[in-house]
């Protein structure tokens, strides 16, 4: 039971257990199934209770589905939450999720490398490789940084960066199949260099790793 986050983290945030709550500039809803009003996402994202920003990449859009927020150059489709039709280069989700700490967490330390062996054997377990995984400085900020390659049948990418705020973690993720993955990782990039938390936390210290 080590890290639920870690497992989010690693399956790219297609599970939608997590509360997210945000704001987007010029912000329209819309209904998905009539489950509740969702915000249209572009421009920018932001989690003011958690000092996040960020400004997405130019013409892409998406939706605010309140656990997790999913952006693609050509848009999501409001009905059924998949990508809007799109080059086989543009299928590419960028996501966006947040998850507080579990209290397992704080009831113990847990060394780097038990830590790196759980995401590891974690990838495996849903049939990814983690290509790298570590703890870098980002605009400041003390984050964790995940590539892996996944597949077959679908063969694909994704690179996940962790933050921390407080007591919650905060998912920035680009996902997608290897073609597209590599198309869109610089504007990915750019968008990852524009991220601000008001709030940001260590990590390392947040998930109590020694």
């Amino acid at each position: 039971m080590l890290f639920k986050t870690t497992i989010t983290l690693l399956t790219m945030f297609f599970l939608s257990q997590f509360n997210l709550a945000g704001a987007s500039d010029d912000v329209s809803y819309l209904s998905l199934d009539d489950n509740g009003p969702f915000a249209n996402i572009s421009g920018s994202f932001s989690i003011p209770e958690l000092g996040f920003n960020i400004r997405l990449p130019a013409t892409w859009s998406g939706l605010d589905l309140k656990s997790i927020v999913m952006v693609s150059p050509t848009g999501i489709n409001p009905k059924t939450g998949v990508l809007n039709p799109s080059d086989d280069q543009d299928e590419v989700y960028l996501i966006i999720t947040t998850s507080k700490v579990p209290e397992i967490m704080g009831l113990a330390d847990h060394n780097v490398s038990s830590y790196d062996l759980y995401v590891r054997k974690t990838a495996e377990s849903i049939g990814c490789k983690v290509l790298s995984d570590g703890f870098v400085k980002l605009n400041g900020m003390n984050v964790e940084k995940l590539l892996q390659r996944c597949g077959p049948p679908v063969e694909g990418k994704s690179i996940t960066y962790t933050f921390s705020s407080g007591k919650y973690i905060i998912f920035v993720g680009l996902k997608g199949p290897t073609l597209a993955f590599d198309h869109n990782l610089e504007k990915f990039n750019e968008a990852v260099l524009t991220i601000k938390i008001e709030n940001q936390t260590n990590i390392k210290s947040t998930v109590k790793l020694k």
